[in-house]
């Protein structure tokens, strides 16, 4: 991770969205966000690590508002002293959709996984299962649509104009609901989705890596 760290502030030219760093691939965001982790690693932490986890100490010193090479300084030294926090449903909705955008092209269904969302990207982009560690207390369900991100409304967009605004989700979601029994009505209303995220656990220090992935 120290060397990784090293060589990335060496390359003062070069501003990446994603790098790995050892074992963890990171996305460069405010807080740096876990995109990828080496399976060895990853696991070896109380709560397994997953992406959209968000970075949040290194040798104790919070990360918060540290910028990338603030980050990468903070890692010279390195000997396994790091935290990550759960992720929310931002910071899993953020990754999922740049993961997402990396692929460039949909799978070979037309569903595809984005966050907690499997979705059918048509006229909105439509939910067709929900992740189980979503609660969003019957504000969504199975069958309805997001109406907008970020202010934005989703009518006529592409996938690719959709998972952009995902991937710079600001925290406002719209959904146009399905209706619901005896007398229900479609409508639309803003949500404040979340995610069941368990208690959080010291977590030890990780043995130093012999061999540095690039």
């Amino acid at each position: 991770v120290e060397s990784a760290a090293m060589a990335a502030i060496a390359a003062q030219d070069q501003h990446p969205e994603t790098e790995w760093l050892g074992p963890f691939r990171m996305l460069w965001r405010r807080p740096p966000l876990l995109l990828d982790v080496e399976p060895s690693v990853g696991n070896g932490f109380p709560r397994p690590l997953k992406h959209g986890d968000v970075l949040r100490s290194i040798k104790g010193e919070q990360i918060g508002g540290k910028g990338r090479i603030e980050v990468l300084q903070c890692l010279l030294g390195y000997q396994g002293q790091v935290t990550f926090d759960p992720r929310d449903f931002g910071s899993w909705l953020r990754c999922g959709a740049f993961l997402a955008l990396e692929r460039d092209t949909p799978p070979p269904s037309e569903f595809e996984w984005v966050g907690p969302f499997r979705l059918s990207f048509s006229t909105l982009p439509d939910i067709v299962e929900l992740s189980g560690e979503v609660q969003i207390n019957d504000a969504v369900a199975v069958g309805d649509s997001i109406l907008s991100l970020c202010g934005q409304d989703l009518q006529g967009k592409s996938r690719k104009q959709i998972l952009q605004l995902m991937n710079a989700f600001d925290g406002k979601i719209e959904f146009k609901r399905h209706p619901r029994g005896h007398g229900a009505q479609q409508g639309q209303f803003v949500a404040a989705p979340h995610v069941v995220q368990p208690p959080l656990q010291p977590q030890p220090p990780l043995q130093p890596l012999q061999q540095l992935q690039p």
